[in-house]
């Protein structure tokens, strides 16, 4: 069973690196879930996140000089990137 594992890896390792096309399909894209400081609801449950969730992963709200802008993108390894305005 491992052996199915690691050879299932590898293959599609392989194919993302040589087949462009099923590179989106394999890795995925990332979504923009925060746009122009607004929430886009459908990115948001098409994803299944919750304002909480997306709240915890926003930039500290201890800086009160700096908010979220757009874009607020989900990454395809599961983690938000925010571009902070001054």
């Amino acid at each position: 069973m491992l052996c199915v594992i690691a050879v299932l890896t590898v293959a599609t390792s392989y194919l993302s690196f040589r087949v462009q096309r099923l590179r989106g399909m394999l890795e995925g894209e990332p979504i923009v879930l925060v746009e122009h400081g607004r929430v886009i609801e459908r990115n948001l449950c098409r994803e299944r996140m919750t304002h909480d969730e997306l709240a915890a992963e926003a930039p500290p709200a201890a800086d009160r000089r700096s908010r979220p802008r757009a874009p607020g993108v989900l990454e395809t390894n599961g983690r938000m990137s925010f571009i902070l305005e001054d």
